[in-house]
């Protein structure tokens, strides 16, 4: 079973859809900066968190209950603002913006009460920009995401950061 939570009108037909907002394509509304969700246990194969976990107070008690309604090996992908995009300070609902290393706390924790991750892979949005040059800098950012964070993150922007994580119980 897939979830996408935060689906606003971006849910497919075969997907639950999560939003607080009822004039979405939404399956069941519901705020997701209250906790717990309202799902059983170990249910979904996949979570969707496409531009949502950014507006959540307590991203550590989300990814908590992500982590608690899916099933052990579940896929979580998880889009949002790199910060430094200019979009993520535009938008006053904002409370974070994300950068490669955002959910290193969740790999490989020493405390067994915080729920455990895989990074599966990152990718950074690229620029407004089109073409050749476009994906150079792509394969460079992606290829080396600390200097580029380090170094050139408010020299050469980018829109937003994906992440592809399962779930390890």
């Amino acid at each position: 079973m897939i979830i996408n939570l935060g689906c606003g009108n971006r849910k497919s037909p075969k997907m639950i859809g999560v939003d607080i907002n009822p004039l979405t394509d939404v399956d069941i509304i519901a705020d997701l900066s209250h906790f717990p969700y309202p799902f059983k246990d170990d249910i979904f194969d996949k979570v969707i968190c496409n531009s949502i976990l950014e507006h959540i107070d307590d991203l550590v008690n989300a990814i908590r209950e992500i982590h608690r309604i899916s099933k052990n090996g579940a896929q979580i992908t998880i889009t949002g603002p790199h910060f430094s995009s200019s979009d993520f300070y535009a938008d006053p609902t904002h409370k974070r913006a994300f950068s490669s290393r955002t959910f290193n706390y969740f790999i490989n924790p020493n405390n067994p009460s915080i729920p455990k991750l895989e990074l599966i892979s990152f990718t950074i949005g690229i620029f407004d920009s089109q073409g050749f040059l476009r994906n150079l800098f792509k394969r460079f950012i992606n290829k080396h995401i600390n200097f580029y964070e380090k170094h050139f993150a408010f020299i050469l922007p980018t829109k937003g950061i994906s992440f592809r994580l399962k779930v390890m119980k």
